[in-house]
């Protein structure tokens, strides 16, 4: 899994509506932009980190990805690609292989 996908997927819900910004929480687009730029730099633990938020903010759900189905799919890729990154910190996988 890498973060395109992830970030695609999340342009396509924005286009269709089924993502919005609820106050409290970060955008899920700030987040997936904070990954890109982190994984860019070469700063895999940040890039770690910020996926954990996205993660939870997906898995939590406080209204943010308003279609189920919808969050169900991204729910599954953001622990893919959290997996990923935990695999790569291992050195389990490259992390040119992340972006």
């Amino acid at each position: 899994m890498k973060l395109s996908q992830v970030s695609t997927t999340v342009s396509d819900m924005i286009k269709r509506r089924t993502i919005t910004d609820v106050t409290g929480w970060t955008p899920l687009g700030t987040l997936v932009k904070s990954m890109t730029t982190s994984l860019k730099s070469g700063k895999v633990a940040e890039a770690r980190q910020t996926a954990e938020t996205f993660y939870q903010e997906v898995k939590l759900n406080p209204g943010v990805i308003t279609d189920p189905v919808d969050a169900q799919d991204l729910e599954l890729l953001a622990d893919k690609f959290l997996r990923r990154i935990n695999m790569s910190m291992l050195g389990l996988v490259g992390t040119d292989t992340l972006p």
